[in-house]
C-alpha cells in the first residue's frame, strides 16, 4: 500500500538543516553550527469533523468618545513617553497611527510590551501572521515528508515506461513524441536524484542540456523534452532555497507543471500525441507494486489541500481517451490516428479552463498543474496587453469588496477606459460566489477570511475604526495576509500572465485590547477548524502540527469571546486583561517551533542568523511582458490606538502591524526572501504604496518608554483594579 511505502526507512525525504552561531565554551568564540532537521512527528488517526459555517455576528454598540488634541485625557498617556507632533496629530484624529518602529517578527512588539509594562492592541495582522506561520509549517511537512518522495518515485517509474513507450512505439510522429516524454522524465528524475545515470546513453546529451538550463534559470522560453519552458521560472523561490532538496524539489514541481498547449486549428496535433502517451506512462507504471497512478492522486490530494484543483486540465482527465466507447483499449501506434486525435481534442476542448489568458484559443493540459486560485483569476481578468499588462494587488483587495482599493485602483488606471468596467464585473461576480465555495477549502476559505477585514460602517465603534485612515489599514493588512499566502504557495497557486530575578517592582496590570473584528475571529475559528479538518481527511495532521493549530485555536478562541464583550461595551475582568498582555509569549512560541520545525525552542530562537528571524518574504505573482509583480512583507512595525475603557476612561495601547509592499521587477530576476531582506536592509529601498500615508508616519516614535530599560519580568509584581 501506499503507506506501507511511505513508512519504509528508505522512503526518499527532502534533506534540510538550520544554520545558526553559538558559543564555544571553551574558547569563548562565536562559532556557526549546524542542526540536521528531522521529521519523526507521528500522524494523528484521528478524524476532525467539518466545521459549522458561522453565522452573521452583533452589531457594536460602544458609547462613542472624543480625543484630547494633546492626548490630555488619555489616562496612561505617561507610559508612552514621546510622540511626535504629526504622531500626535494622527492620533488626535484618527485615534491610530503606525510608526516605522520596526522589529523583526509582530511578536516581538507583543513581549516588549510585557518588558516594558504597556498594554497590548491586538490586531488582526498577528493573528493572520501566526496562522500563516502554521499553514507554511504543514506545507513544508507535507513536502518533506512526503510529497518529495511520492514525486521522486514518480519520476523514476514514468521514465522506465516513457523509455519502454518509445522503444514500442513504430508510428514516427508517436516515436518522436514518445521519446520527448523520455527526456522530459528523465530529466524530471536526474533533478531530483542528482544524476544523469538512469537516463538512457543516447538520450544522455539531451538531459544534461535540459539540467543546464533548469538550473541556469536564464533567458528566453524554450523547450525541455518538446515542452515549452520558461527558465526563469525555475529559480528557486519562497521556502523553497532552504536546502538543495528543497530547491530541486521547486524546479521538478515547476517542470511538472509547465502546460502542454493543445490548439483548436493544429492538424494533426502533436501535443495530443505526447499528452496520450503521458497518460499511457502513468497508467501503466508501478511503484513497488502499487500502480503509480495511486501515487499521483496522493500528490494531487495533498498540494490541492492548500491551494485547490488543477487550474490546467490535469494528465488523468487524459486516461479516458485511451479507451474506446466499445470499451477496446489503444495501442500505442492508435493513438496517434486521425479519428483518434478528432475525438481527443473535442473531449479536451470541452473542458472548462477557467484562466487563460486574453484572446487565447488553446487547452492547456499538465501533468501537475498549477493550482486554480480566485485572486489569480481576477488578476488575469483586469489584464491586458498592451495597455494594462501588469496587475496589482488592489485587483484582488477591490474584487473582494475594499471600496478604497476600487477607487485607488481605478484612479490609477485612468488612462484605460476599459478598466473600470471590467473591475464592477469582478466585483459583482465575486459577491455572488455563494459560502459554500468560500467554505470548500482553506485557500478560499483565507480568501473570505481576507474579506471579513472590508471595514464596518457603524458609528457604534470605537472611533479609531470610523475613518478612512482605518480602512487603508485593514486593507494593508488584507494585501499582507495575501502577500504571505501566495510567498507559501508559491510552487502551486497560478499566476497571471500577459503577457530573570531581582527587585520586584509593583506595577498596574496594563489593560489592553483586542481590535473588535467579530466578524474575523468568526472566521478564523471556522478556518482553523477547516484546516485541521482537511490535513486529517488527507492522513497529514501530526502530534505537533495539532498542537500548533490548537494552540492558536484557544487564542482565537479567546480573542472572539473578549471582542463580543468589547463590542458590547461590557467590562473585561482581570483574566482577560492577562491573556492579552501575555499573548506574545504564546503566539511566539507557535512561530518560533513552526519556522524551526520544532527544532529549536523560544529560548534558543535568537541563535539564528537575524535574516533568518525576520518576518520579510516576497512572491511574484504573475507576469506582464518583461516584469513580474512582485508582492512581500517587510519588518512587523508598530501600531499605536487609543483605545476605550469604562467610564469614558481612554488608553493607548500598543501593537503590530503589517506593511505591505508591490512593485514591478525584471523576470529574468526574480526575488527570493534572502536577497528581498538584503534589499530592505539598504538605503533608500522600495517605497511602501502612497495610500499608506493615511495611517502611518513616516519616521518612529521619538524618546524611549518610561520601563523600557527594566527588561527583567521578575521585577514586576501585578495589582489589578476593575474599571
Amino acid at each position: 500500500s501506499l503507506q506501507q511505502i511511505q513508512n519504509d526507512p528508505n522512503f526518499p525525504r527532502i534533506r534540510e538543516s538550520v544554520e545558526y552561531s553559538g558559543i564555544d565554551w571553551e574558547s569563548g568564540d562565536r562559532v556557526r553550527a549546524s542542526a540536521v532537521i528531522t521529521d519523526d512527528d507521528p500522524v494523528l488517526d484521528t478524524r476532525i469533523p467539518a466545521p459549522r459555517i458561522p453565522g452573521p455576528v452583533a452589531p457594536a454598540s460602544i458609547e462613542p468618545y472624543d480625543i484630547d488634541a494633546q492626548l490630555n485625557n488619555v489616562s496612561n498617556r505617561e507610559a508612552f513617553g514621546e510622540f511626535s507632533a504629526e504622531q500626535t496629530k494622527r492620533l488626535h484624529e484618527n485615534g491610530f497611527v503606525v510608526t516605522t518602529d520596526s522589529r523583526l517578527q509582530s511578536f516581538y512588539i507583543y513581549e516588549e510590551n510585557v518588558y516594558w509594562n504597556l498594554p497590548n492592541f491586538v490586531t488582526t495582522d498577528v493573528i493572520l501572521h501566526t496562522f500563516s506561520d502554521i499553514f507554511l509549517y504543514a506545507l513544508k511537512k507535507v513536502e518533506r515528508r512526503s510529497v518529495f518522495g511520492w514525486v521522486k518515485l514518480l519520476s523514476s517509474a514514468l521514465r522506465e515506461e516513457s523509455v519502454k513507450l518509445w522503444r514500442e512505439a513504430r508510428d514516427p510522429v508517436v516515436k518522436q513524441e514518445a521519446r520527448g516524454n523520455a527526456i522530459y522524465f528523465a530529466t524530471l528524475e536526474a533533478l531530483l536524484k542528482r544524476t544523469t545515470r538512469h537516463a538512457p546513453e543516447e538520450l544522455q546529451p539531451e538531459v544534461e542540456s535540459a539540467l543546464g538550463v533548469i538550473r541556469g534559470a536564464a533567458g528566453e522560453k524554450t523547450t525541455i523534452g518538446g515542452i515549452e519552458v520558461d527558465p526563469p521560472a525555475f529559480a528557486p523561490r519562497g521556502h523553497y532555497t532552504a536546502s538543495e532538496d528543497f530547491k530541486n524539489y521547486f524546479r521538478a514541481m515547476n517542470l511538472l507543471s509547465a502546460p502542454i498547449l493543445i490548439p483548436s486549428d493544429a492538424d494533426p496535433n502533436p501535443a495530443l500525441v505526447r499528452i496520450q502517451l503521458m497518460a499511457f506512462a502513468l497508467d501503466r507504471a508501478k511503484i513497488r507494486g502499487v500502480p503509480a497512478l495511486k501515487a499521483w492522486q496522493r500528490v494531487n490530494d495533498l498540494t490541492s489541500l492548500f491551494t485547490g484543483r488543477s487550474n490546467p486540465i490535469p494528465i488523468v482527465d487524459v486516461l479516458p481517451l485511451l479507451q474506446e466507447e466499445d470499451g477496446h483499449r489503444l495501442g500505442v501506434d492508435e493513438i496517434a490516428r486521425q479519428a483518434q486525435l478528432a475525438r481527443a481534442r473535442a473531449r479536451l476542448s470541452a473542458i472548462f479552463v477557467r484562466i487563460l489568458p486574453d484572446a487565447s484559443t488553446d487547452t492547456p493540459v499538465a501533468f501537475f498543474g498549477k493550482k486554480y486560485v480566485l485572486d489569480a483569476e481576477i488578476m488575469q481578468h483586469l489584464v491586458r496587453w498592451p495597455d494594462r499588462p501588469m496587475a496589482s494587488g488592489l485587483d484582488v483587495a477591490a474584487s473582494l469588496g475594499f471600496d478604497q482599493a476600487r477607487d485607488l485602483d481605478i484612479a490609477g488606471q485612468k488612462a484605460v477606459d476599459w478598466f473600470p468596467g471590467r473591475l464592477e464585473e469582478e466585483r459583482r461576480r465575486v459577491a455572488d460566489i455563494p459560502v459554500d465555495w468560500w467554505t470548500s477549502g482553506v485557500y478560499p476559505g483565507l480568501l473570505w477570511t481576507f474579506s471579513s477585514l472590508v471595514p464596518e460602517h457603524a458609528s457604534e465603534l470605537p472611533m479609531f475604526m470610523r475613518n478612512r485612515a482605518w480602512g487603508f489599514k485593514s486593507l494593508n493588512t488584507a494585501l499582507s495576509g495575501w502577500a504571505e499566502l501566495r510567498h507559501h504557495t508559491i510552487l502551486y497557486a497560478e499566476a497571471f500572465s500577459a503577457e530573570g530575578g531581582g527587585d520586584q517592582y509593583k506595577v498596574e496590570l496594563p489593560k489592553g485590547y483586542i481590535e473588535p473584528n467579530a466578524l474575523f475571529f468568526s472566521r478564523m475559528r471556522w478556518l482553523m477548524e477547516k484546516f485541521r479538518h482537511d490535513l486529517s481527511a488527507n492522513g497529514a495532521l501530526t502530534r505537533n502540527l495539532d498542537a500548533k493549530l490548537d494552540a492558536l485555536a484557544d487564542i482565537v478562541r479567546r480573542c472572539d469571546e473578549i471582542v463580543r464583550k468589547e463590542r458590547r461595551g461590557a467590562p473585561l475582568d482581570r483574566q482577560d486583561h492577562e491573556f492579552i498582555h501575555f499573548i506574545g509569549s504564546r503566539l511566539g512560541e507557535i512561530t518560533t517551533m513552526s519556522r524551526t520545525n520544532d527544532q529549536l525552542t523560544r529560548h534558543d530562537w535568537n541563535i539564528l542568523p537575524e535574516a533568518e528571524r525576520s518576518q520579510a518574504i516576497i512572491a511574484d505573482v504573475g507576469r506582464g511582458n518583461d516584469a513580474v509583480l512582485e508582492v512581500g512583507i517587510g519588518p512587523a512595525h508598530a501600531i499605536f490606538a487609543i483605545i476605550p475603557g469604562a467610564g469614558g476612561k481612554l488608553r493607548l495601547a500598543r501593537g503590530a502591524s503589517y506593511q505591505y509592499y508591490e512593485f514591478p521587477w525584471p523576470a529574468s530576476d526574480r526575488l527570493t526572501d534572502e536577497k528581498w531582506r538584503e534589499i530592505l536592509s539598504r538605503d533608500p529601498h522600495p517605497s511602501v504604496p502612497d495610500w499608506a500615508a493615511a495611517y502611518r508616519t513616516d519616521h518612529p516614535k521619538p524618546g524611549k518608554y518610561p520601563h523600557q530599560d527594566r527588561t527583567d519580568l521578575e521585577w514586576y509584581v501585578y495589582s489589578y483594579s476593575p474599571d
